[in-house]
């Protein structure tokens, strides 16, 4: 995916040390616009309100948490972003979920849409992680608070609670969470 910084050159070459490499840099001439290209270094020597700096963004990295009881983790995970994973066209990178109260049920064994985003986490390497106290008061997790392990439920699930997601996810850290 392509973004354009557009005009101030020197915000762009910030934003281009943070996250997305440098893919060209597009020089506007008089009032036809037409476009040349050159490298950064030259374009450096050009006015500022001359140059459009176009840089590629790596993919945005999401976790999700399903909080929200009801309808959630069944109508919006399995009709809208399941599919969309599936598919390969959800748009961004999903490293994680994780499930709190009765969504913790999606995630039974058996379960078809459970199931199915347990395929598509094994794939992909994304983590799916249960409340370990919902797991534990559903039957989905046996053991104690803070060492409870999965049972039940999909293959590769994991129990934990916040600092045991933060933990896991330390290594491939989301750049938004999204709550749902």
């Amino acid at each position: 995916m392509l973004r354009r910084a557009g005009g101030d050159l020197e915000a762009a070459r910030l934003l281009l040390g943070q996250r997305w490499p440098l893919v060209g840099v597009v020089l506007f001439a008089g009032e036809r616009h037409q476009n040349k290209h050159a490298s950064l270094p030259a374009a450096a020597k050009m006015p500022i309100s001359r140059a459009q700096v176009v840089y590629a963004s790596a993919p945005v990295k999401v976790a999700y948490v399903f909080s929200t009881s009801g309808h959630t983790a069944s109508y919006k995970l399995g009709k809208m972003i399941l599919p969309q994973l599936e598919q390969g066209n959800h748009g961004v990178d999903v490293v994680g979920m994780f499930f709190f109260d009765d969504n913790t049920y999606l995630l039974r064994e058996g379960d078809p849409i459970g199931e199915r985003l347990g395929r598509v986490a094994a794939e992909r390497g994304m983590l799916l992680m249960l409340c370990d106290q919902c797991a534990l008061e559903r039957c989905l997790a046996e053991g104690e608070i803070g060492s409870a392990v999965p049972k039940g439920t999909v293959a590769g699930v994991r129990v934990g609670c916040f600092p045991d997601l933060y933990a896991a996810l330390a290594s491939d850290p989301p750049d938004q969470v999204i709550t749902l």
